[in-house]
């Protein structure tokens, strides 16, 4: 009986964890860990944010080719489709840089 207590306390533990901290499910860069450059991110890597799909992906790429790389996070608001609940969303998930390598996030 003791043991099963233990199990369920355990699992329990677990799960309340993974809902509190979901970026612990993605893999982790040294410099921006579970973040997604979104001047050097793909559309695969774009897509792993909350709320961004292919299509969306796809009209930050196009934004970013037509206007030059984001010189702030908030500026992604300016792509069709991102306002500011989405911004809200995926703002701690974001960074801007000019390195081509932080594209960490995965699913």
């Amino acid at each position: 009986m003791m043991k099963r207590f233990l199990i369920v306390i355990t699992i329990s533990f677990i799960g309340f964890a993974l809902f509190l901290s979901p970026q612990m499910l993605y893999a982790k860069s040294s410099k921006n860990p579970g973040t997604v450059n979104i001047n050097a991110g793909g559309v695969k890597a774009l897509s792993t944010l909350p709320g961004i799909g292919k299509s969306t992906a796809e009209k930050i790429i196009q934004y970013r080719t037509e206007h030059g790389k984001f010189k702030k996070k908030e500026e992604i608001t300016n792509v069709k489709g991102i306002g500011t609940n989405k911004y809200e969303k995926i703002k701690n998930l974001i960074v801007v840089s000019d390195e081509e390598n932080t594209q960490t996030r995965k699913e």
